[in-house]
């Protein structure tokens, strides 16, 4: 990692534990959508992401100058 970068590792998501099944489904990704939500995180800079989607949860782990950056990815 880049020390003059001042990103850093973040996870966001939701899970069975925080959210209902309807909450969750509105955030099911495909396998084909992950890819492009990852290239999108690396055309945004990204040091680098994983996507975990399973039925109970959807998570990113990522390099973001600020949660937000994955968060508003994860939404659209």
């Amino acid at each position: 990692m880049n020390e003059g970068n001042s990103s850093k590792f973040y996870n966001i998501g939701l899970s069975y534990k925080k959210a209902d099944v309807a909450t969750r489904s509105k955030f099911s990704i495909s396998p084909d959508n992950q890819i492009k939500l990852l290239n999108t995180l690396k055309q945004k800079g990204s040091e680098g992401a994983v996507v975990i989607s399973t039925c109970n949860r959807i998570e990113i782990f990522g390099f973001a100058k600020h949660p937000f950056e994955l968060i508003e990815e994860l939404c659209n």
